[in-house]
């Protein structure tokens, strides 16, 4: 707890403080539900791979014993619309977006927007896309 002037205020993790008000941390554009259960919030952009490393940007490390999701593979975004996206960051096994029965596959550096109920293919690995606006 810290002694402020206005009183005692507790720190909550993911919770701010502001005007004397707790305000509670904005929801993320989108959250990846993995094919283990794992479930990744996207609050900002964001490389996903097994060890991934783009200057600037959120790292997340996907596991995969199998070795078919690249070191860096992919990353996820929004745009200052709000619109969330999907880029293959030039990875081996590519990236496959699945929209009901519609699949694309992914060149290098091409931007796919993503929607909720999307499925991203990644190498032996995949996930859901919720929470998209």
């Amino acid at each position: 707890m810290t002694i402020t002037a206005d009183g005692p205020l507790t720190i909550v993790p993911g919770v701010t403080r502001s005007g004397g008000r707790i305000v509670p941390p904005a929801a993320p554009p989108a959250v990846l539900v993995w094919d283990d259960g794992t479930r990744t919030p996207v609050h900002e952009r964001t490389a996903f791979g097994r060890n991934p490393s783009v200057a600037g940007v959120r790292a997340v490390a996907v596991r995969d014993e199998t070795l078919s999701v690249s070191r860096t593979h992919f990353e996820i975004g929004a745009d200052a619309d709000g619109m969330v996206w999907v880029r293959d960051l030039g990875s081996t096994n590519g990236v496959r977006v699945r929209r009901g029965a519609h699949v694309r596959d992914l060149a290098p550096l091409q931007h796919q927007e993503l929607r909720s109920g999307d499925i991203l293919e990644v190498g032996d690995r995949w996930a859901k896309i919720e929470g998209v606006r």
